[in-house]
């Protein structure tokens, strides 16, 4: 279990929720694998872009915030879903992501001898997570000890406007039973960064 004393520093990664849609589609050879990874890498323009299994069987779970192309993300996802039916022989899409979506991608995925990606599991609930919010805690000289996923159900679950009681009450749930850090003193430190956007930080009070 992990101890107070080893924990440092908390740092808060939250994920808004969107639209999500899971895309599965069979290529042929290696230029179909070149035009599906091309076109869900222009994608990540737009969104949040998960790879969920390579090989035979290619798959994908998106995420869009806002409006994409001009129209709802529905409207994006709509126009993907025709485009990869012109263009390849077998393609499925999948309106949401779920343990019963995810079980079925890793079976085909193992069918037909492709390789899968690991996805995150919420610290909460346990159900795979492609666009998880995460606390990593890290050890006084700034390495990760634990990350810890949530899923977006458990995460808005325990939505806050306070960024440090949404910290406390995600711990407070997680499986792994965090007591020393959940009950711990936090105090709002200067942000650490990424990607030039602030992210919540905060210190233990010793």
């Amino acid at each position: 279990m992990l101890r107070r004393k080893e924990v440092n520093s908390i740092v808060l990664r939250a994920t808004a929720p969107g639209s999500r849609a899971v895309f599965l589609i069979e290529v042929r050879g290696a230029e179909e694998r070149r035009k599906v990874r091309e076109l869900f890498g222009a994608l990540a323009e737009l969104g949040e872009v998960c790879p969920l299994c390579e090989g035979p069987m290619m798959a994908y779970a998106v995420q869009l915030h806002g409006e994409g192309d001009g129209g709802q993300p529905g409207s994006l996802f709509a126009k993907i879903e025709i485009a990869l039916k012109e263009e390849f022989a077998f393609s499925l899409v999948e309106w949401s992501f779920n343990d019963v979506v995810y079980h079925l991608i890793r079976s085909l995925g193992a069918d037909s001898g492709g390789q899968m990606y690991p996805v995150p599991r919420c610290g909460i609930c346990n159900e795979p997570e492609p666009f998880p919010t995460r606390i990593t805690l890290y050890d006084q000289a700034g390495s990760g000890i634990v990350e810890a996923c949530y899923c977006a159900r458990c995460a808005a679950q325990r939505a806050d406007p306070s960024d440090k009681e949404f910290v406390v009450g995600l711990l407070a749930a997680d499986r792994r039973g965090f007591r020393g850090i959940r009950d711990a003193d936090l105090i709002e430190w200067p942000a650490e960064a990424e990607a030039g956007l602030p992210l919540p930080t905060y210190r233990i009070a010793s």
